[in-house]
């Protein structure tokens, strides 16, 4: 069993793409940049930064507050929490595990974003992009979390929903389990330790 669940959040526990992907798009086209969608898609699941950068934005630290405030003012409707996962957390909290969150987002990201749907304490802790130098899927935030939280690597299981997320878990030698209610196709995740249908499947870990 598991001593340590360590989860990411967008498109893990928040279903977050639709707001992120559209709030990018809107932000870049008031700058000139005319994307559709499924260019941006990429951007998911990476530093709002890193993802500017890879776009050739000027100013990306700027930029990127502004994404952030843009997903909130106008699209916050359409994030929400994935079916199930509150009762999950909530079962797994009554638990002898512990819980941690690896996330991109930045830290004032995260408390704006994720704070708000009262899960928060239930995780011991939160490694965000403020917190180390480098990012998923370098292995150093999961491993800032492991470090935190006093656990062996082997007694963790990292739960994601990209590929940034299990090369992180891989390169930390932490299990990886993909959420596939949060990702687009399987297809790539070939090397995950496990295939998780739905949120209670967690549980089975």
């Amino acid at each position: 069993m598991f001593k340590a669940f360590i989860f990411d959040v967008d498109g893990t526990l928040i279903d977050t793409e639709k707001a992120a992907i559209s709030a990018l798009q809107a932000v870049l086209s008031e700058k000139g940049k005319e994307y559709t969608k499924e260019e941006l898609a990429f951007a998911f699941g990476l530093p709002g930064v890193e993802s500017l950068k890879k776009l050739g934005i000027e100013n990306p630290e700027e930029v990127q507050v502004e994404w952030a405030e843009r997903m909130i003012s106008d699209y916050s409707k359409d994030m929400q929490l994935f079916d199930g996962i509150e009762k999950v957390l909530h079962k797994l909290a009554k638990q002898t595990v512990r819980l941690g969150i690896v996330t991109s987002k930045t830290r004032e990201e995260y408390i704006e974003q994720f704070q708000e749907y009262n899960i928060h304490m239930l995780f011991e802790q939160a490694i965000t992009a403020d917190d180390t130098e480098k990012h998923k899927p370098d292995p150093e935030p999961l491993k800032a979390c492991l470090t935190r939280m006093h656990t062996e690597a082997r007694d963790a299981v990292y739960i994601g929903d990209t590929l940034y997320d299990m090369h992180c878990a891989q390169s930390a030698g932490v299990k990886f389990a993909l959420a596939s209610w949060g990702t687009r196709s399987r297809e790539e995740f070939v090397d995950a330790d496990y295939i998780l249908e739905k949120p209670k499947d967690i549980l089975n870990l």
